[in-house]
């Protein structure tokens, strides 16, 4: 080959691959700045004029759809019409990375025979907020944009990734739309046998819970942004929640990670029963519990005689289920009163008052005995609020120079039969943490 040839080979190697590194710079630049999907939907239709058309001419392939970025089905149009089924088997692009790059190849059929694969054009919406969590999709091919209701771009997805995990872990519906800002290829699969498929295999439970606490953490929102409305003075009751032996050297990180996370969705499982949802509250994570502002409007009747008999379930659920380092016993106390929450986080005598309740020596040392699972102790103004207050022991508690008068209740497992354990007990659902606590369990 001609010594001339060669250097026009090598220069035009040289500017192809310094304008591709640059482009691919700009793009990932544009993708982290974009707030949402049509300036997604624009920054591909520019990448494929100014850079993947000239590219495209310049070793002779045109595709069509770089020819026509924007020709895809409609961002509204409805979720079946949204894609095409591919007869192909799934694409090999997307074995280095994410979900599906944890699987092995026995692994990948055996999941695909559980899924249709689909192929969906940019602008498709591949699973729409506010609908059923009733299916979960990996990606082969392409990138998605995932959006929040109020169209605030949430994160990107691409190349091996499972979308819709979380909606499936937690039993309720969408909180994001997922669009396609490429065209992409997708792995679609019933939750329920995807759960079929993971509880089967719990190691890749494990690596799935994994990336759901990694996402949850890096998208979530700082403390004092929880609920609305929360700013200033305000009647409420305070609810503290904190996790027993949480610190203690039987546990590793991952335990404290995974009761963490249970803790959680018990409660606000538990809260939801009574209309505190997470917009309506104000929660303050602790590390091994929370501080929770509750509405005013919740009465705290219904907290005592259904929030917490739906949280006991949950514990007894999880008690049934927990190996060695993930056993759970929770303390919760309530007041109220008037408090002021600032950009510093929430301040107030009745604050003081309910951590002081929640720490207890003698509430400490009953719920260590065998069997415990819940320790509830009340103020004596949530006390008097109750119209049957029949269960609860009188405490005197003397905590740093604090004298209270608390009154408390410790529930067991759900082969005990104590009179005085409070209200009767609603059935509740299996808890929708069950998942995390298979994905804690190490694979054998």
């Amino acid at each position: 080959m001609p010594g001339a040839v060669i250097v026009a080979l090598a220069s035009v190697f040289v500017l192809v691959v310094g304008f591709t590194a640059a482009m691919l710079a700009l793009v990932t630049k544009g993708l982290l700045l974009a707030r949402d999907t049509a300036e997604l939907r624009a920054l591909v239709r520019d990448f494929a004029v100014f850079y993947t058309l000239p590219l495209s001419v310049l070793v002779h392939r045109l595709p069509a759809s770089v020819l026509n970025p924007d020709g895809g089905t409609a961002p509204e149009a409805e979720d079946a019409a949204d894609g095409r089924a591919v007869r192909d088997g799934p694409s090999a692009g997307a074995a280095g990375r994410g979900f599906w790059g944890a699987l092995d190849d026995e692994e990948r059929a055996a999941l695909a025979s559980l899924s249709r694969e689909i192929r969906y054009d940019p602008g498709a919406v591949l699973l729409r907020g506010g609908r059923p969590g009733d299916e979960v999709l990996v990606l082969l091919t392409g990138w998605t944009a995932v959006t929040s209701a109020d169209g605030r771009l949430v994160a990107l997805r691409g190349p091996g990734d499972m979308v819709g995990e979380r909606a499936m872990f937690l039993v309720k519906e969408r909180s994001a739309t997922v669009t396609a800002v490429t065209e992409v290829t997708a792995l679609v699969a019933p939750a329920g046998a995807v759960n079929g498929f993971l509880a089967d295999r719990p190691h890749l439970a494990a690596f799935l819970e994994d990336e759901l606490y990694d996402r949850m953490v890096s998208a979530a929102p700082a403390p004092a942004a929880s609920g609305e409305g929360w700013s200033g003075a305000r009647d409420c009751t305070v609810m503290f929640v904190d996790i027993a032996g949480f610190g203690a050297a039987r546990r590793t990180e991952r335990d404290r990670r995974t009761i963490r996370d249970v803790t959680f969705t018990l409660v606000q499982d538990a809260l939801d029963r009574v209309g505190a949802g997470p917009a309506a509250c104000h929660r303050e994570d602790r590390g091994d519990g929370a501080l929770m502002l509750l509405p005013a409007d919740v009465p705290v009747e219904r907290l005592v005689s259904e929030a917490v008999p739906a949280l006991l379930e949950g514990l007894r659920e999880h008690d049934r289920s927990a190996g060695p380092g993930l056993e759970l016993r929770l303390r919760v106390a309530l007041d109220a009163g008037r408090v002021v929450v600032d950009e510093r986080g929430v301040f107030a005598d009745v604050v003081i008052d309910t951590a002081r309740l929640l720490e207890a020596p003698e509430l400490k040392a009953a719920l260590a005995e065998p069997g415990r699972l819940l320790g509830l102790i009340l103020s004596a103004r949530v006390h008097a609020m109750l119209p049957d207050a029949a269960g609860f022991e009188r405490l005197d508690v003397s905590v740093k120079e604090h004298r209270l008068v608390g009154w408390t209740a410790v529930y067991g497992g759900a082969g005990e039969q104590r009179a005085d354990h409070g209200p009767a007990r609603p059935h509740v659902r299996p808890h929708r943490a069950r998942r995390l606590i298979r994905a804690a369990r190490p694979s054998r």
